[in-house]
């Protein structure tokens, strides 16, 4: 996993309380896969709430200006789930470019002609007993015409005692006879109920016809087109959407309106700001959108008037043509690579239990206070270096709880002064990860910033606390560690995920003893 993000109506501050949290992420293929004659490009659940595109799609739609991606890698940082550290060379505002006008503004186009077929359709119901043939056929009477319906009920007669002749010459055209004059050998007008087509019977010649009959064909075979559409569009409308247009009574999607809107609002923001900014503050008037208290054609000519800014903004806007697609590539190439390095495997070593790591926590404790200042609130040494008599890698775990993590990103620049690398969150929501290597490139030290607050401390310092408190299930969680090394000595990944059953049902119980034994701070 590379990124995975909350998306839609949540990441643009536009939910409402029933409002569903789509997931979207880019992932990256195994590497024999990626060798194999196998692709996968994508994945999604069956509700289609959760997709995730491979890397090298995800960067191919980058080079196209897809709003989808762009929208991805620039949604709030509250709505990251998992950012991978390689996820820092995607730039958004590397790749915009005067594409964006097609892809936003373009797309919402589309939108607004959907936006009209549902109001048509919702104007323009069928009833669910379709048409025949013979509703579109007319007779010549006179100087005009009568339907064939009303013409055969003023005679008495039934459509299948009746028979057709093509009339030469005239499209579409018909004399009609009657079984009484034209004998047993007239079919019918139509074949039957099911019938599309009118048909033709062998009537002799010299026989005087009835009346001449036209078929309406173009208009029945646009009937027939309408009905289906919209009895197809009935069974897979969303029903939800569907009466929330209805009752509102502007007889548009309302919830599609508002999509549209801000598309065009994006793509406006793109050509002037050069960034995408997915979280709208202007929620309100969008969710009066939504809330339909627009006319259809206030919002139409809201939408022609919008175009004609958006187009004068990418003339004058020194955006390139297209995105550099050698740049695109030469970041996919260098994410497979270095991701697939990082993911190579480690030697697992463990060693036994040092006095000296508490004070090397300390050190860095009190480094951290002398270059963040009043945003550190404290630092709290965890892991198994923090637990005596617990043998541990040679690595210590601190969480610095700060005031504020804005401010602290701000700091960033006096934390990789002292040496460490600054990963972001690092895949956990409300962390900043840092670690620190000796000149050697060993690692010696991690560092989780969280906030005051945040949930993940709670979790550390339960385990922590809740192993110093009992040194049997020290014992046991020693013999759990050299149990995993002895099974997987040069696997660091399965190493973990050999012990993670038994981390995971100590970290609950842990939980529930912290409760009632949490230390007053």
């Amino acid at each position: 996993m590379l990124l995975k993000s909350i998306s839609g109506s949540r990441a643009y501050n536009l939910a409402l309380p029933a409002s569903d949290t789509d997931i979207k992420g880019i992932f990256v293929l195994p590497q024999k896969e990626l060798y194999g004659l196998s692709y996968t490009d994508q994945v999604a659940n069956e509700s289609n709430d959760e997709t995730f595109f491979e890397v090298g799609k995800f960067i191919g739609l980058l080079c196209k200006n897809n709003p989808n991606i762009l929208e991805l890698i620039s949604v709030p940082e509250s709505c990251v789930l998992f950012r991978h550290p390689l996820m820092e060379l995607v730039r958004p505002e590397d790749f915009l470019s005067r594409m964006c006008l097609d892809t936003f503004a373009g797309y919402a186009k589309t939108q607004i002609k959907k936006a009209r077929g549902l109001n048509k359709k919702i104007n323009q119901s069928f009833e669910k007993e379709r048409k025949t043939p013979l509703d579109f056929c007319y007779m010549v009477r006179g100087n005009g015409t009568e339907s064939l319906q009303e013409w055969l009920r003023e005679n008495g007669f039934l459509q299948a005692e009746c028979g057709l002749v093509k009339l030469e010459h005239f499209r579409d055209s018909y004399l009609v006879y009657h079984r009484e004059q034209a004998g047993d050998e007239v079919r019918g007008i139509v074949s039957g109920p099911l019938a599309n087509e009118v048909q033709l019977s062998p009537v002799a010649k010299g026989i005087a016809a009835l009346g001449i009959m036209y078929f309406n064909r173009d208009a029945y075979s646009l009937y027939c087109r309408e009905y289906q559409e919209y009895w197809e569009w009935v069974e897979k409308r969303n029903e939800a959407r569907y009466q929330n247009t209805l009752s509102h009574g502007k007889n548009y999607d309302s919830k599609n309106m508002m999509h549209t809107i801000r598309l065009l609002n994006m793509a406006e923001e793109i050509a002037l700001y050069r960034r995408v900014i997915v979280y709208r503050e202007d929620r309100d008037f969008l969710l009066r959108i939504r809330a339909g208290e627009f006319e259809y054609e206030e919002l139409i000519d809201m939408v022609e008037e919008k175009m004609l800014k958006i187009e004068e903004a990418y003339a004058k806007s020194d955006l390139p043509d297209a995105p550099d697609a050698r740049l695109g590539e030469k970041l996919l190439v260098r994410i497979r690579e270095e991701f697939y390095h990082s993911s190579m495997v480690h030697a697992v070593s463990i060693e036994p239990y040092q006095p000296e790591w508490p004070a090397r926590a300390g050190k860095v404790a009190d480094q951290l206070a002398e270059v963040l200042g009043g945003n550190l609130i404290r630092v709290e040494h965890i892991g198994s270096t923090s637990v005596p008599g617990l043998s541990a890698k040679p690595v210590i775990d601190l969480i610095p709880i700060v005031r504020s993590l804005e401010q602290l990103d701000q700091q960033q620049h006096l934390i990789k002064a002292l040496g460490y690398e600054w990963r972001g969150a690092f895949g956990i929501g409300g962390r900043r990860f840092c670690p620190l290597d000796s000149p050697s490139g060993e690692r010696v030290v991690h560092l989780h910033f969280y906030q005051e607050g945040a949930a993940n401390i709670l979790r550390h310092l339960a385990f922590r606390d809740y192993l110093r408190a009992h040194p049997q299930i020290v014992k046991e969680y020693e013999a759990e560690k050299r149990r995993a090394a002895l099974l997987h000595p040069a696997d660091s990944l399965a190493y973990n995920d050999e012990k993670a059953a038994w981390v995971q049902k100590h970290e609950k119980d842990a939980l529930e003893w912290y409760k009632n034994n949490a230390p007053a701070i």
